[in-house]
């Protein structure tokens, strides 16, 4: 079981950083390499024998899938990831094993027995992949509100006080609420502003962020399969006519080449700008791997 255990953690590693490499490099994660991770996992669920993994490997991986494939075509997620959060999801069914402790002994844990009680029962309950993928959307928020903040360069802003302003209610409501049900020491607090401030921020500068950075006028030639079409931004009698939807499919492609001809229309609203989801999910999975549900192990702290 071991040998298996240890050959589900190098697959996931080796192919995981391959495909973040590829998507951070590209935006495009190869196919090939999507589905020998998800072939990979059946392999090994159907090797383990046990009805249990495979019943957990099946289920979790068909509601990952069915919920992403929902935002793919909302044009809100990519589809690489989406087949790659469910190929984790079969190759870890049950959570491995936490390979370090050292954050736990870092952090005083390993003598707090209620702190240890919770950590397993966390461990055993969230799924495997849905770990990974809090941890990579924590750090997705925080390096992706860098990233356009820079790229906004803080001039002549253009703040949307109403999005903001919830944003920041709800996390004053949360942070409140917390400490006072829970309480929570220095650590916690600081968790919370490292994951607010940027969340705020994306919520007050979300219109501007699209408008100056995300989305660019792209001529057909330039053009990419599943670049995100922003209908938003055009003639609501042009996409009702030709059926358009966000995610640009050969289908879409096609119907956007008749527009250019026969509506002159030269240039798209396409966002090509996107935040590369892939090296957020390696992270995520090595960090998964080592401490477990890190999130639930720093709120303890």
């Amino acid at each position: 079981m071991n040998y298996f255990l240890d050959a589900r953690i190098l697959v996931a590693i080796v192919l995981t950083f391959i495909l973040a490499y590829e998507d951070a490099r590209t935006s495009f994660m190869d196919q090939i390499l999507l589905y020998a991770l998800i072939g990979f996992g059946i392999v090994f669920d159907l090797l383990s024998y046990n009805s249990q993994i495979i019943y957990n490997a099946a289920l979790g991986s068909f509601i990952i899938f069915a919920i992403g494939y929902f935002y793919y075509m909302r044009g809100e997620v990519g589809g690489g990831d989406v087949l790659l959060l469910s190929g984790l999801n079969l190759l870890f069914p049950i959570n491995p094993p936490v390979i370090s402790n050292g954050l736990v002994s870092l952090l005083g844990l390993q003598n707090n027995f209620i702190a240890q009680t919770i950590i397993f029962k966390f461990g055993s309950i969230i799924p495997f992949s849905i770990t990974v993928l809090i941890t990579a959307t924590l750090l997705g928020l925080i390096f992706t509100s860098i990233n356009y903040a820079r790229k906004l360069n803080w001039k002549a802003l253009k703040p949307d006080y109403m999005y903001g302003g919830l944003s920041l209610f709800a996390a004053l409501v949360i942070i409140s609420a917390s400490q006072l049900f829970f309480g929570f020491k220095p650590l916690q607090f600081a968790i919370y502003l490292v994951i607010f401030i940027p969340a705020v921020f994306l919520a007050l500068f979300s219109n501007q962020i699209k408008s100056e950075v995300i989305v660019k006028n792209v001529p057909i030639a330039s053009i990419l399969d599943e670049d995100i079409l922003i209908i938003d931004n055009m003639d609501k009698k042009i996409v009702k006519k030709y059926k358009l939807e966000r995610v640009v499919t050969p289908q879409i492609f096609e119907q956007m080449k008749i527009i250019s001809e026969k509506d002159n229309i030269k240039e798209f609203p396409i966002a090509k700008d996107l935040p590369r989801f892939g090296p957020y999910l390696f992270l995520g999975l090595i960090i998964s791997l080592l401490f477990g549900n890190i999130v639930i192990t720093l709120l303890l702290a």
